[in-house]
């Protein structure tokens, strides 16, 4: 049980971390290609990391980088591997 709390801590901690500011003004189209896509996550057995990718469009150069994170519950996220690809080559 006290794995599971340690995950769901964590789990919101990373939901919190790459949150998205409120914008006080009239959305735009440049604002959909703005946030981060928070993806997929998993929690480790023991509860004590997590795994998880965030994702960011660069409309300038048509691309779309996605980072691999890994949050352990006693630090800060690091990155541990990213990859770019360009968006008319996605499916």
């Amino acid at each position: 049980m006290a794995a599971v709390l340690a995950g769901l801590k964590a789990c919101v901690t990373v939901v919190t971390l790459f949150a998205q500011p409120a914008i006080a003004r009239p959305l735009t189209p440049a604002d959909t290609l703005a946030p981060r896509d928070l993806g997929e996550i998993a929690v480790a057995p023991d509860g004590h990391a997590i795994a998880f990718t965030v994702t960011t469009n660069n409309a300038q150069a048509n691309s779309v980088t996605t980072r691999l994170m890994l949050l352990q519950t006693s630090g800060e996220p690091r990155q541990i591997a990213e990859g770019a690809s360009r968006m008319d080559q996605r499916r």
